[in-house]
């Protein structure tokens, strides 16, 4: 039979997408750049001519009652006025692998040629053509093809040099199940061999052949590669080769022999597809070196024809995993060819960028916001204009949701619509449904039928732009909503007040990317977080960071990023089949939202967080009390809504955690997740279980920060409601505002400790300090430190600091008048606000109203408190400062240590603000030579490491002890901490241990 095959060459996928609107659209490539960094620009444009500029993207979403659309236009000196040619761009989808040495191979001696391999197609009824080996090249009439007919049966193609001739063999492959195929092809004739393979007490079809002699001989000669899963074509509107007639399913073990004698046939590649699964190449095992490579990224580490379930995990196993599923819509980079490069100027600022792209015809009318992301320049640590406070956006989570089609119900997805689910059909949405070359999102499922479980950045992402509005929620979520944020925090910090991060920084440099940051907070819905992002948080968190997890079902699912291939994601959801929940690369939202509502309040250390709210219901300003109720409006409903998070201590919250408040009234279109449930799963909706609820939480970590939690992707649809005008947004800034002042102490403290001076400098301390003056709380009041004195404690850490670079030099003497004129300060200090009760206005206050006795405890701990803190830094003085180093130390240290541990010990170690003396209790441990003022030290911090967690307690003990050793030599702490300082291979600084 011969047949043209005119159309092999053609691609054969979903359908190219339709033209019969103008449409531009783009993309960027890198995703993420770095200032200075040149990026590729790609546009598709049915309109002929476009223009182009640059912005920086602060807030995007429009509607009447969200914050004003704002961007910043920026100047690059790439930017140019003058129109740019525009062309129709599709992007080539379909998964295959490709051989090159065949192409190059001395062909013209083969006279024969055998291709085996274990194949199991997941649709082969797919009403066209498959293509399971091709050398084919149709120009020259030339090669071969194995494909599967539009009904499953195995048919080939091979060229004779004047046309190609096609046979049909008529045995069908079925869907799902493993065959062993051979094929044979000679000068003169075609032979198929097909054994379906049994699997357990399963009875397979018995084996089947097709043999019969060709029209014409047979010309295996050509000059295209040897490729498998669909054959092979260029596309002028593309820089990479792509699929035509790929194949849906999985390939196993391809061996392919040829001969020059048509007699003995020798191996020229033997292809193990277990091998370096981590990459896109294709191993040759036969010692010829004839690898291949992988195109738009088939999923690799899957079961294969000798799977038997007994390693679970490819990494383990020595077989099993040998097979790679193609699919005809995959799609890893769309190739598109380069329009325009840019600069992105040197000065920029961290942030979300977009290029506009815009038709030069104003009768067309259409454009596009290409969104990429900018990361923060590279500054040494001493630059104090770096700001403190960051925010991740969730670009993994942007990533998983790429182009998702889950409001197409025709088609397979991962989420089955809830009923009355209205499809909102804007332009955005008409532009993502029209444009199905665009690949895949994790929620999608393939033609076939399995999941998608990579996403790419190389490609139009019409889902990530600045006013996007979810077609089923009818609001901003993930980028968009992530908008809102940086707009508040625009407002609250300024242009360069703030950094933005992206999962990609975290996953590339860990901890490192956010060490120099006091706040970090997250976006709306951080859901598909990396190891290397988790542990990146733990650490800031563990090492004093403060975190503000700012959405719902965060950190749920674990993905991968691929390490040579940055623009991949890989995402091995936990309902994959059984044998598939490791990665190869290694390693239900609701539409109803509720309001939170705060608890009796039990705990005066957590005031601030109502500082400055007005009630939505009517309560009174400042009262934190049952019935407070917290984000009623918002473009989404209210604060809890969409996908919500709760505190659970068996799941993982921490013991020491204080619940702020809670949400109440979610309907039965909430359920709890069945990961989380044992059969049956009844009761799991909302009016019928409790665990359906938002928390919203605070807990201190064991490094001194503190970790807040609303537990709601809902939050910033609320933030940004009036303008920001608000108690969502109220209580976000008292959150942001107190983590920023926390982060502070620390740095004091350690400038103390260490004479090296602060990280900000002092004019920088002294303007936190300063901010928002109408705050009815602070955290210097509310710890027991006065404000006053931590004033002075910068001054302390500024003076010490030059005291010790004094020192090393011979020709200078520093000047001590300023510290004694600092230490009559703190002497003398007193404030009316830190005296305790004196004793008969205790006895007189507790006899008249008995509900007073917390408050007077609580003044007589504030009150021992701030004394401590007095005392403390007295000591600080003495030794820092007047001692002279040849000489012993001086008595007077003894008695302030005294005088210092005495108020400790008095104030109730169940009382939180007793947990911010360990400097006090350091400073007066080190120097006392009483061992039962030394088991107070030793007591203080062994309690507070049991009940807090906090490491630092745990390791100051040690130093205590370590130090106490030493009082027989010229040791002090601040030697101690110098060496440990100086044997330090890293950058981090000793602090407490």
């Amino acid at each position: 039979m011969t047949s043209t095959a005119a159309n092999f060459e053609n691609p054969t996928q979903r359908g190219l997408p339709s033209q019969d609107e103008d449409e531009i659209i783009g993309y960027v490539d890198p995703w993420i750049a770095s200032p200075g960094e040149h990026v590729a620009v790609k546009v598709s444009s049915t309109v002929p001519q476009f223009t182009w500029s640059l912005t920086r993207i602060i807030q995007g979403y429009g509607h009447p009652n969200a914050p004003d659309v704002k961007y910043e236009t920026i100047s690059t000196p790439t930017t140019s006025s003058s129109p740019i040619p525009g062309s129709y761009k599709a992007a080539s989808c379909g998964s295959f692998a490709v051989v090159e040495a065949w192409e190059r191979y001395g062909r013209k001696s083969i006279i024969g040629l055998r291709f085996s391999c274990y194949v199991q197609p997941w649709l082969p009824d797919a009403d066209r053509q498959q293509v399971l080996m091709s050398t084919l090249d149709v120009g020259n009439f030339s090669g071969v093809a194995l494909y599967l007919n539009n009904s499953g049966a195995l048919g080939v193609y091979v060229g004779t040099g004047a046309s190609v001739e096609q046979y049909e063999t008529g045995i069908h492959l079925l869907r799902w199940k493993w065959a062993e195929l051979c094929l044979s092809i000679t000068h003169e004739s075609v032979c198929i061999d097909v054994k379906h393979m049994e699997r357990l007490t399963e009875v397979a079809p018995g084996p089947s052949q097709y043999s019969r002699r060709t029209d014409s001989p047979v010309l295996l000669d050509g000059k295209k590669p040897l490729t498998m899963a669909a054959g092979f074509s260029f596309d002028t509107t593309a820089s990479a080769p792509h699929a035509t007639k790929v194949f849906n399913g999985r390939l196993d073990s391809p061996h392919i022999q040829i001969t020059r004698d048509g007699v003995s046939y020798i191996t020229w590649a033997k292809f193990d597809f277990s091998l370096d699964m981590s990459s896109d190449r294709v191993v040759d095992t036969s010692g010829n070196a004839n690898h291949g490579d992988l195109i738009n990224a088939p999923t690799r580490a899957v079961k294969g024809f000798n799977w038997d379930g007994s390693e679970p995990d490819w990494t383990k196993a020595r077989y099993g995993y040998g097979a790679i599923h193609f699919h005809d819509d995959d799609l890893d980079d769309a190739a598109w060819t380069t329009d325009f490069t840019l600069k992105v100027p040197t000065n920029a600022p961290s942030g979300a960028y977009a290029v506009i792209v815009r038709s030069v015809d104003p009768s067309a009318d259409v454009s596009d916001h290409i969104t990429f992301f900018v990361r923060p320049a590279t500054t040494s640590s001493a630059d104090i204009a770096v700001p403190k406070v960051a925010i991740v956006l969730s670009t993994f989570t942007y990533l998983a949701y790429a182009n998702e089609h889950m409001y197409d119900q025709s088609r397979a997805s991962r989420m089955t619509l809830a009923g009355g689910v209205q499809v909102r059909k804007d332009a955005l949405w008409r532009r993502m449904a029209r444009r199905t070359d665009l690949g895949c999102s994790l929620y999608d499922v393939h033609n076939d039928g399995s999941g998608c479980v990579f996403s790419t950045a190389k490609r139009p992402i019409l889902n990530i732009r600045p006013g996007y509005v979810n077609w089923a929620f009818h609001r901003p979520r993930e980028f968009s909503a992530d908008q809102l944020m940086i707009g508040f925090l625009e407002e609250k910090l300024g242009r360069g007040g703030y950094d933005v991060l992206t999962d990609h920084d975290l996953h590339t440099r860990g901890v490192a990317a956010l060490e120099r940051y006091k706040v970090v907070l997250t976006g709306c819905h951080p859901e598909y977080p990396s190891l290397e992002v988790l542990n990146a948080y733990a650490a800031f968190a563990r090492t004093g960071g403060n975190l503000m997890y700012l959405g719902g079902n965060g950190f749920y699912w674990c993905s991968v990023l691929d390490p040579h291939r940055p623009h991949r994601l890989e995402e091995g959801y936990g309902e994959a089949e059984v044998g598939h929940r490791s990665h190869s690369l290694e390693w239900a939202a609701a539409l109803v939202a509720a309001e939170l509502a705060f608890p009796i309040d039990s705990d005066s250390t957590w005031a601030w967080l109502l500082d400055g709210l007005e009630s939505e219901t009517g309560i009174e300003e400042g009262n934190m009390m049952d019935g407070f109720v917290i984000g009623t409006k918002g473009f989404g409903g209210g604060a809890s809504g969409d996908e919500i998070d709760r505190m659970d201590v068996r799941l993982g919250t921490p013991i020491n955690t204080i619940l702020l408040a809670t949400s109440t009234g979610h309907d039965d279109s909430f359920g709890v997740f069945n990961e989380e449930m044992m059969f049956p799963m009844v009761d799991t909706v909302g009016t019928k279980c409790e665990k359906v609820r938002s928390d919203m939480i605070v807990y201190e970590t064991c490094g001194g920060g503190s970790v807040f939690s609303v537990g709601s992707i809902n939050w910033y649809c609320s933030l940004g409601w009036d303008k920001y005008q608000n108690n969502v947004a109220r209580i976000t800034w008292n959150v942001l505002r107190e983590f920023m002042r926390r982060g502070g102490e620390w740095d004091v403290t350690l400038a103390l400790t260490t004479r090296q001076g602060c990280v900000l400098s002092e004019s920088t301390m002294i303007s936190l300090l300063d901010r928002d003056q109408a705050s009815t709380q602070t955290f210097y009041s509310v710890s027991g430190c006065p404000e006053a004195l931590f004033r002075r404690m910068i001054r302390l850490g500024s003076y010490a600091r030059e005291y010790e670079l004094v020192a090393r030099m011979t020709c200078a003497r520093f000047d001590l008048s300023p510290v004694l004129v600092l230490e009559k300060e703190i002497r003398e200090w007193s404030d009316t606000e830190y005296e305790g009760p004196s004793d008969q206005q205790a006895f007189d206050s507790l006899q008249e109203n008995s509900g007073t006795e917390d408050l007077a405890h609580y003044k007589e701990d504030l009150h021992h408190c701030a004394e401590a803190w007095r005392w403390g830094l007295l000591i600080y003085v003495v030794r820092v400062f007047r001692w002279e180093r040849d000489k012993p130390a001086p008595q007077i240290l003894d008695f302030l240590a005294r005088k210092t541990l005495n108020h400790v010990s008095s104030c109730r170690c169940t009382s939180m603000v007793q947990k911010q003396l360990l400097l006090p209790v350091f400073l007066a441990g080190c120097e006392t030579k009483d061992e039962h003022l030394r088991q107070i030290a030793r007591s203080y911090c062994s309690w507070w490491n049991e009940w807090t967690r906090y490491d630092m307690f745990l390791t100051a003990n040690a130093l205590l002890e370590e130090i106490w050793k030493t009082e027989d030599s010229q040791e002090w702490w601040g030697s101690v901490i110098d060496k440990k300082n100086t044997s330090n291979q890293s950058n981090h600084q000793f602090l407490f241990g």
